[in-house]
């Protein structure tokens, strides 16, 4: 297909998106954030990461790389897409925003004229003041696995001028604790308690326990990439788990016959 064919003015009537970068660089359990300085028209004295506009004949990954090189002076490496998110803003034109994440190598950033950098341990996210979004979108971006797919979301607001943020694709991939793929017939064990388990019912830490070390068959996984493992066989009563794939551990790789 020809340029000429990709001429924009057959669309220009339509619905636009402004390119734009978001990357999160980490280093340990700490991520870069920028508080924006007092003369930024926006999110001044907010905190956010590092980003601005995709420039002309640049790819989206080449354009965060020049944003946070410019501002913090840093090199990372593993500099990769965790979301697509639109954002309608009621106008003409809306932005088209993608997410990264990368790791720092070095902790040693240069001042910004955007604002002041600082490492932010995880931890003390929740106490900072960050730009509207960030308090939703960051835990999410950050909790994502190597190798787990982009997500996508879509930001709009309300009547009242409220945000409302709505995501879609929050698949988890289906990979082991050691990256190997699982699929439904599987046979896996369980290899860990998921955090979220240990702060739970009584009764559903109970029979975590129960299962941990054990092994079972994938019967499904569920919209968000949970697997199913089905746990009658090893306890009294009838229980059926759902796991995120990085508690399991590939138990053989030929599926064996019930």
């Amino acid at each position: 297909m020809p340029a000429s064919d990709q001429n924009p003015a057959y669309s220009k009537s339509r619905y636009k998106l402004i390119p734009r970068t978001l990357t999160f660089v980490t280093s340990k359990d700490d991520v870069l954030l920028l508080k924006g300085a007092p003369t930024k028209k926006i999110w001044s004295g907010k905190y956010n990461g590092l980003g601005g506009h995709v420039e002309r004949g640049e790819s989206i990954h080449a354009a965060a790389g020049r944003e946070i090189l410019e501002e913090a002076g840093l090199k990372v490496s593993d500099l990769r897409l965790r979301a697509v998110i639109t954002v309608d803003a009621n106008q003409s034109s809306g932005i088209g925003l993608y997410v990264f994440t990368a790791a720092a190598a070095s902790r040693n950033f240069a001042p910004s004229p955007e604002g002041a950098l600082e490492w932010v341990p995880r931890s003390r996210l929740p106490q900072l003041d960050l730009v509207e979004d960030l308090p939703t979108l960051l835990p999410v971006v950050l909790s994502r696995r190597p190798y787990d797919p982009p997500f996508s979301a879509h930001y709009r607001w309300d009547a009242n001028d409220r945000l409302v943020v709505e995501f879609s694709g929050l698949t988890l991939a289906p990979y082991d604790e050691s990256g190997k793929v699982i699929e439904v017939g599987d046979w896996v064990r369980l290899v860990a308690v998921p955090p979220g388990v240990k702060q739970g019912l009584r009764e559903t830490r109970a029979v975590f326990r129960r299962a941990l070390g054990q092994t079972f068959k994938i019967q499904a996984f569920d919209e968000h990439g949970h697997a199913e493992l089905d746990l009658s066989r090893k306890v009294a009563r009838l229980n059926t788990i759902w796991v995120e794939p990085e508690y399991l551990r590939l138990y053989r790789r030929k599926r064996k016959v019930d």
